[in-house]
């Protein structure tokens, strides 16, 4: 088992590495192609090195990236134009793939499973052909807002744990 802070150095190595060789042209690969690969590799390692060791949020954060890597890569492969409409499914399946893995990693937690099942079913649904409703763009929209400003909403978390009061 490597510790994380090993997993992350390899990963940022080999993010260099890869972005060097695509900045002078060894290899011919998009950036989104590279990054896609880097979440998938980070997520996969640190999957397989906290499953078992009862670390949830390791587990949990190393699924997250390895399945929005995976979504990155599809979308970067089959050339998906409009990643507007598929946003919004995209992270109920990311978040139901995680409760799923998360259930793998303690049977016992049959919440999780149930919880992946709606969630990745709603979410092939939505994909399959119920993109066009009202409230589907509507969550899309929402989506968008909130990627687009993820760094204020980290920065708002982080002072609000900075200022909580410990009970």
């Amino acid at each position: 088992m490597m510790a994380n802070h090993k997993i992350f150095g390899f990963t940022l190595s080999a993010a260099g590495l890869l972005f060097l060789c695509s900045y002078f042209e060894l290899i011919k690969a998009p950036h989104q192609l590279i990054t896609s690969i880097i979440f998938m590799m980070y997520g996969i390692i640190s999957v397989f090195n906290s499953f078992g060791s009862y670390k949830r949020g390791t587990l949990a954060l190393g699924s997250i990236i390895f399945l929005t890597g995976t979504a990155m890569f599809v979308v970067e492969q089959f050339e998906i134009l409009q990643t507007a409409n598929i946003l919004f499914p995209s992270i109920l399946f990311i978040v139901g793939g995680t409760s799923f893995i998360l259930f793998l990693d303690n049977i016992s937690n049959f919440i999780f499973f149930l919880t992946a099942v709606v969630l990745i079913g709603f979410s092939t649904f939505l994909i399959a052909g119920a993109t066009v409703h009202p409230y589907i763009r509507s969550a899309n929209y929402i989506s968008n807002i909130v990627i687009e400003l993820w760094p204020v909403l980290l920065f708002f978390a982080g002072v609000g744990m900075l200022l909580r009061k410990t009970v």
